[in-house]
C-alpha cells in the first residue's frame, strides 16, 4: 500500500517506499508505478484492473530506477 499525504501548500507528497525501490529487475530495467489520488482513503488490490473511481486528477506514471 503506498499512502500520500499534503504538504503546507496542499501540494500532494508521494514517497515510494524503499523496498519498493529496491526490487531487483534483470538488465538495470526502469520500474513503472501508476498511482492515482484521491481525497479519502480507497482499497486497490493487485488483483484490481483499475483504480476506482473519483480520483482527483486522474492516473499518474512514476519511473524508477533501481
Amino acid at each position: 500500500m503506498v499512502r500520500a499525504a499534503t504538504d503546507s501548500k496542499g501540494d500532494i507528497v508521494l514517497g515510494i517506499p524503499f523496498d519498493m525501490r529496491a526490487i531487483s529487475t534483470p538488465n538495470n530495467e526502469t520500474l513503472l508505478y501508476t498511482v492515482a489520488y484521491y481525497s479519502n482513503e480507497v482499497n486497490k488490490s493487485s488483483k484490481d484492473t483499475d483504480f476506482p473511481a473519483g480520483s482527483l486528477n486522474g492516473k499518474h506514471t512514476i519511473y524508477v530506477r533501481s
